[in-house]
């Protein structure tokens, strides 16, 4: 196979990455409603022709962009499943892990846009049923690795401890989008995250 055909895919691969990521920021920005064709040209710096070469529709593009956010910020808090956790280290573990979920937002006072594509796609979902195996992936790999996390730290009722955690942080998140409270907020992260998994869940 000569060289430019794998030239030509490779220019290509790099023109979608670059709509895929302008797609992000711009959904992260102003929403769905945001994210036209031209705006998402616009932003990635490529002919508007570009959008649909590579996707068939908007609703596709969108799709695609949130599903690479999606993997993006599932690869972030993955990171902790294939480290080893010694038991004396929880304190260190519990702030890595928030770190890795809502620090640098809290810290900032802004949040990523692919975190905040991911709450436009827990929105989104309502009304687009397409939407939801990308937000199931995404919130079940958190409620696994919160749990596997627990688990090591030798927290009980790791499984409900976990989906109680990861609700607390989107809820935590989305309210930070609206009224980013800086330092502040890491701080009530961090106390409400420890106080969760130290609390004792009502049983039945």
């Amino acid at each position: 196979m000569s060289p430019r055909p794998q030239s030509h895919r490779a220019a290509g691969a790099a023109r979608r990455a670059l709509l895929l990521d302008a797609a992000i920021e711009v959904i992260a920005e102003g929403g769905v409603k945001a994210a036209t064709h031209r705006a998402i040209a616009a932003r990635a710096g490529v002919p508007l022709s570009s959008t649909s070469y590579f996707f068939t529709s908007i609703d596709e593009l969108i799709a695609a962009a949130m599903d690479v956010a999606a993997t993006r910020l599932i690869g972030n808090i993955r990171r902790l499943a294939v480290e080893p956790v010694p038991r004396e280290s929880a304190p260190q573990v519990i702030d890595r892990y928030l770190d890795l979920l809502i620090g640098a937002a809290a810290q900032t006072g802004a949040t990523g846009a692919e975190k905040l594509s991911q709450l436009t796609l827990y929105l989104q979902c309502r009304h687009d049923p397409a939407l939801r195996p990308i937000a199931q992936r995404l919130i079940t790999t958190y409620e696994e690795v919160t749990e596997s996390l627990l688990e090591s730290l030798g927290v009980p009722d790791a499984h409900f401890r976990a989906r109680v955690i990861m609700a607390f942080i989107d809820g935590a998140a989305l309210q930070n989008a609206a009224w980013p409270r800086g330092i502040e907020d890491l701080d009530f992260f961090r106390r409400a995250i420890k106080a969760l998994i130290n609390s004792t869940p009502e049983q039945d």
